[in-house]
């Protein structure tokens, strides 16, 4: 019988008998010094070339970017000759390039796994951290060195808080108020005023992440691999049986270095303790007075007034630490300053108001603070006796576009505040 077809390759002596299955008669007992071609036949095994002198007893990796272009990697202890397109790479002074390496002895370089992403390498062996080497094709140089990796979840904002800033472009502007968060290429910052300056905030480090991982002894993956997009580790000395994987591609290309397990969400929580709770009804206008000087409109939405219960006096703790939130208000809403208009503090608002609309001509009138000159405006109107509160409105969406009555509003200690909290990827 004629046999044309090779394309199964030789055939294991088990399936000699075999002449119910189809790849009988399609291979070889035995094909030595042939190569089978995928449609079928076969051809001559080409001889080889010599391409010259290795430096001493040694492992070959092959490190193919394309049909042009391909390297050899020979490996000895603390150090990686290259070989380009079957000849010794040659650097500037004439010695052939070569690359440091971690690894110090034979046997762990028989060890080594590798896993190749066109340009990039990743090799991994049990007592070393993950090492990297990458070619440049435009100027045609490698880098190498040991993976750095983040562990620092992604964040999103689980709501829309006006007090949580996302930040464009490539550059972070400064903040505008100490304790700020934002957000900055997936990653939550906290405002430190006194050093003027973003630090990340890993206070929601997953828990579940090992101290050291892939970076400490006992912790260095053995087994390494490309898939899907994500860079694959496997096996360390502590945990054999474990596999890890790292993030999906974003917006900016791969991401092989970061290995969060979660995407972290920013939202609020009611986080109390020893909490002194208080909860009103009250008022929040959209006009709050019409200018004398100009005839214009004047819009304060930063007074809560016509309040059902006085503070006065009641509080556990200062007013300032006291946040509000309901229909009218949006939560995370600071109290600057609870107050109720006595007869003495309507004449200091009605001089302070006489004196601002006048050009500020003379002396400033005394007695008001720094919120109730700020929102005079509002509190001059109020009839004596009436219980109000100055609130922050900067991190409100809410306050001040309505014109709501008798609206239900809490005010708590131990405020609302950003929270981070898990959620799978």
């Amino acid at each position: 019988m004629l046999i044309t077809n090779f394309s199964s390759g030789e055939l294991s002596p088990f399936l000699s008998g075999r002449i119910d299955l189809q790849q009988y008669y399609a291979g070889a007992a035995l094909l030595k010094n042939w190569d089978v071609i995928p449609t079928g036949g076969i051809r001559r095994r080409p001889g080889t070339q010599r391409a010259g002198v290795l430096h001493s007893e040694c492992r070959l990796i092959p490190f193919i970017l394309n049909k042009d272009t391909s390297f050899v990697f020979e490996c000895v202890p603390g150090n990686m000759y290259v070989w380009k397109n079957g000849a010794s790479m040659k650097a500037a002074d004439g010695t052939q390039v070569h690359i440091v390496s971690p690894w110090q002895s034979l046997d762990e370089i028989r060890e080594i796994q590798y896993a190749q992403n066109y340009s990039r390498m990743i090799f991994v062996q049990e007592n070393y951290a993950p090492f990297e080497i990458m070619y440049n094709e435009g100027t045609g140089t490698f880098t190498s060195g040991s993976m750095a990796f983040d562990f620092i979840p992604d964040v999103k904002l689980d709501d829309d808080y006006s007090y949580v800033v996302t930040m464009t472009g490539s550059t972070m502007s400064a903040g505008t108020a100490d304790g700020q968060f934002c957000i900055f290429r997936g990653k939550l910052y906290k405002w430190n005023a006194a050093e003027a300056e973003w630090s990340q905030d890993t206070t929601a480090d997953d828990p579940e992440t090992e101290s050291g991982l892939f970076t400490s002894e006992n912790k260095y993956p053995a087994c390494v691999s490309f898939y899907q997009n994500r860079l694959w580790f496997a096996s360390t000395k502590n945990s054999r049986q474990k596999v890890w994987a790292s993030a999906a591609p974003g917006t900016d290309g791969d991401r092989y270095n970061e290995f969060s397990a979660y995407v972290k969400y920013v939202t609020v929580e009611k986080v109390v303790k020893n909490p002194d709770m208080h909860v009103f009804s009250g008022k929040v206008d959209v006009k709050a007075d019409t200018d004398a000087a100009s005839g214009t409109t004047v819009f304060d939405g930063c007074v809560l007034y016509n309040l059902t219960q006085n503070y006065t006096g009641s509080l556990a703790k200062d007013a300032s630490l006291y946040y509000v939130s309901g229909d009218i208000v949006g939560a995370g809403t600071k109290i600057l300053e609870l107050l109720t208009v006595t007869g003495t503090l309507a004449a200091s608002l009605a001089a302070y108001r006489t004196w601002d609309e006048g050009g500020r001509t003379g002396d400033e009138p005394q007695g008001l603070t720094a919120a109730e000159k700020a929102h005079y405006r509002k509190l001059v109107t109020l009839s004596e006796g009436t219980n109000a509160a100055v609130i922050d409105t900067s991190v409100s969406a809410n306050a001040g576009k309505c014109n709501v009555l008798n609206a239900a509003v809490a005010a708590c200690y131990g405020c609302p505040r950003p929270r981070l909290r898990k959620r799978k990827c």
